[in-house]
């Protein structure tokens, strides 16, 4: 039987956001097609927590900063000790640490993952890699003007899980707890808290909408450095009863079933699970033409897309939405058939497939 083929993720985020998702559920996958593998993330970080509740082999370290010589030859030595086939580096960070532990141990392969379509600041660490994973089109263009090959990028998109585990009860808990019970419209939002994400756009959007509809609701789930700022905001357009922050949440199904229109007003994105998720469930879809977007929704068909940093164009959409249902309804309609093409499964299977590939094996 043959050797299974050993794998070193690095994340180094501290936070939790799409890319730790993916990672966790993608080695999951990884492991039950054969793979061995070991991620190797900040200590005590929402990855490191979730990688031990899932029995994910886990090697903790502190990475600092963009430059981490230190950690960079604590994770070479773990690989040359490991005999570490692929190192994946799964952020920015994470890349230098992958080129530094490939200098040392020239036989492994790298795999860089890319999931933003921002502009490169440091090329080499691409350049570098064997192969670098872009989540979407928009993203696999930066690195083309990044000097990468085209022949060493290949395009995964993210996967999105189907298996939906909404429990009634935990919704009619959640109704309650959310005191949005009887509300109208609901409003929803996901992602990191930052100015990246577009929030204040969203909040300044709100303002409108409630002037037509006064009880409805707008919620944003996640994390982040921006949340106070965002607060501060939404005291100052007096919305402290209209728009709610939820920090974390753990199942974003159930949170998004019970939203009428999903909302991302990102300035960039790669990709974006929250909204495949939404689409997922036929939610009707306001979402900025930026990145990887455009690779999933046809303006008009799956949702509306508006330009970025327009809290009016955001506060049109929700009222054109909401006053044409049939509309929204058919958009997500086929929202839910497009967000099909973006399975977890199909992830897990284009990775596996690059890493036999890397590795000179035709499977």
């Amino acid at each position: 039987m043959a050797q299974a083929i050993r794998v070193l993720h690095i994340d180094t985020e501290r936070e939790w956001g799409g890319g730790e998702e993916q990672l966790v559920l993608t080695v999951l996958g990884l492991a039950e097609r054969g793979f061995d593998n070991l991620i190797v993330a900040q200590p005590n970080s929402p990855l490191s927590f979730r990688a031990q509740e899932e029995g994910i082999p886990l090697y903790e370290t502190r990475m600092r900063g963009e430059f981490d010589l230190a950690a960079s030859l604590r994770i070479a030595g773990l690989v040359r000790k490991g005999k570490v086939a692929i190192i994946h580096a799964h952020t920015a960070h994470a890349a230098f640490i992958g080129f530094i532990a490939k200098k040392l141990s020239p036989d492994a392969k790298l795999i860089v993952h890319r999931r933003v379509a921002l502009p490169i600041r440091f090329r080499f660490k691409y350049r570098s890699a064997d192969m670098v994973v872009a989540i979407s089109k928009p993203v696999s263009l930066v690195l083309r003007e990044a000097g990468v090959p085209e022949e060493r990028i290949r395009i995964i998109p993210d996967g999105i899980p189907f298996d939906f585990n909404i429990d009634l009860n935990n919704l009619s808990f959640l109704l309650d707890r959310l005191k949005v019970r009887g509300c109208y419209p609901i409003i929803g939002s996901i992602g990191r808290l930052s100015p990246l994400k577009g929030f204040r756009y969203l909040i300044e959007a709100a303002e409108e909408v409630v002037r037509n509809y006064p009880d409805a609701k707008f919620l944003i789930a996640g994390e982040g450095k921006g949340r106070g700022e965002l607060e501060a905001l939404v005291r100052r357009k007096g919305l402290t009863h209209s728009v709610r922050f939820l920090g974390f949440i753990s199942n974003i199904y159930e949170f998004l079933s019970l939203v009428d229109i999903f909302v991302l007003p990102s300035l960039s994105e790669g990709l974006n699970t929250s909204l495949l998720k939404a689409m997922a469930l036929g939610k009707p879809i306001i979402a900025t033409r930026v990145g990887g977007v455009v690779d999933v929704i046809t303006d008009g068909k799956e949702g509306v897309l508006i330009p970025p940093k327009d809290s009016s164009a955001i506060a049109k959409a929700v009222l054109a939405l909401l006053s044409s249902k049939e509309r929204a309804k058919e958009m997500g309609f086929e929202g839910r058939e497009r967000a099909r093409e973006f399975s977890i499964e199909k992830t897990i299977d284009e990775t596996a497939r690059l890493y036999y590939e890397l590795m000179g094996d035709g499977k």
